[in-house]
């Protein structure tokens, strides 16, 4: 079995911190010996050093355990350690570049107050929250889709126990697919699923001319004058019930809901 090792990233913001806290307390001393220590100034900067060496005594600490094997271990074995390689494994490149900017403006903001470090914790927090949210939904779905070799995109989105829209149900599934391996085929055109070896299922749509469509326009149109109801619009493809009438896409499997051209 492979000996688990601390994320890179862990190690690096342990030093961002010594060397951005070390540069903090050496400017903040200076500035101390330039008043009175006695004053609202001087008592303030009296109380951001004595924060910042606490923090430094923390950030050493730090470093030293990574320096014993025991401890190092440890830390390799914290859920934290393991979530940061899964993170940066699986995490779009928008998510991990939002998550070490927020990471430097906490850490950079070492000045013992931490005035600025709010604003990063809440991007890290917000970016978390999306990819755990992302994950759980595809978890969802390498546990349902296996269950149906064949399953459409809106019974699939009706079977998921988490709140998500069609696009993004279909983008993750894609992601799923392409990036990951998932051994399932996905027919944009039909909005069908087919798991494993099982043959795609592909419905062919219907080819009707414009001489032909005419008639039939003309007289659903005559229909709705005398009755004055609008009847429904349902997808031939999926089933899918559409919010307008006069729409011209499936908003459920994303398949055309006008005659062929």
């Amino acid at each position: 079995m492979e000996e688990r090792k601390v994320h890179p990233y862990f190690i690096g913001m342990l030093l961002f911190a010594l060397i951005s806290g070390i540069i903090n307390f050496v400017s903040n001393s200076i500035n101390l010996s330039l008043v009175d220590t006695s004053s609202p100034q001087g008592v303030l900067l009296l109380v951001n050093i004595t924060v910042q060496m606490t923090l430094l005594i923390f950030v050493i600490v730090g470093l030293a355990y990574l320096n014993n094997p025991a401890k190092k271990q440890v830390i390799a074995e914290n859920r934290y350690n393991l979530f940061l390689y899964e993170f940066f494994e699986n995490a779009y490149n928008w998510q991990i570049g939002l998550f070490l900017i927020g990471s430097v403006i906490i850490v950079a903001d070492f000045d013992g107050f931490f005035t600025g470090s709010i604003g990063g914790f809440v991007l890290i927090v917000i970016v978390v929250m999306i990819y755990n949210e992302n994950r759980k939904i595809k978890e969802s779905l390498s546990v349902i889709i296996p269950q149906y070799p064949v399953i459409s995109l809106t019974k699939l989105k009706e079977l998921i126990p988490h709140q998500t829209d069609t696009r993004k149900l279909r983008r993750l599934l894609l992601q799923m697919i392409i990036v990951e391996g998932f051994p399932a085929h996905f027919d944009p055109s039909s909005g069908v699923i087919s798991y494993g070896d099982h043959p795609s299922v592909k419905v062919e749509p219907v080819t009707i001319t414009k001489s032909e469509a005419e008639p039939v326009l003309k007289q659903e149109k005559q229909a709705i004058s005398a009755s004055g109801d609008i009847p429904k619009l349902i997808c031939p493809y999926c089933g899918e019930e559409a919010e307008f009438s006069d729409a011209k896409f499936c908003q459920g499997c994303g398949a055309s809901l006008g005659p062929a051209k």
